[in-house]
């Protein structure tokens, strides 16, 4: 779980740094909410922490990615081009870029911390 917030904020250092405010960021017509495309981006990137330590071998690697990524869009109803649109949309605005890894960060961090108690008690009830 510590490697995924690595990622997580690793990929905003990246995305931010990348961009370039002279540049014009039209808004995409079909654009993902903001809150829909973090919740889209979190499930995809949980699933890329759990195949990058699961699977070593890069062809299965890039295939059970690209199966359980497509998995994911269907549970939102997307498809990747409409993921990658509000993507890049997305990449270029800092600040809501900031906002939705941060939110992400702070949502694995509750779900780790929950985990981390519930082994905690499952362990304190078994040495009872």
């Amino acid at each position: 779980m510590k490697k995924l917030r690595l990622y997580i904020l690793g990929f905003s250092f990246i995305f931010t740094a990348c961009q370039n405010n002279l540049e014009e960021n039209p808004r995409p017509s079909n654009l993902i909410p903001q809150d829909t495309f973090q919740y889209v981006l979190q499930d995809l990137l949980v699933l890329e922490g759990y195949v990058q330590n699961k699977y070593r071998s890069l062809p299965n690697y890039y295939k059970i990615l690209k199966r359980e990524g497509q998995d994911i869009f269907a549970k939102y109803h997307l498809d990747s081009a409409r993921f990658n649109a509000s993507f890049t949309y997305y990449s270029r605005e800092q600040q809501i870029l900031n906002d939705i890894y941060t939110k992400i960060s702070d949502s694995l961090n509750m779900r780790s911390f929950s985990l981390e108690s519930d082994v905690s008690t499952q362990k304190d009830s078994i040495s009872k």
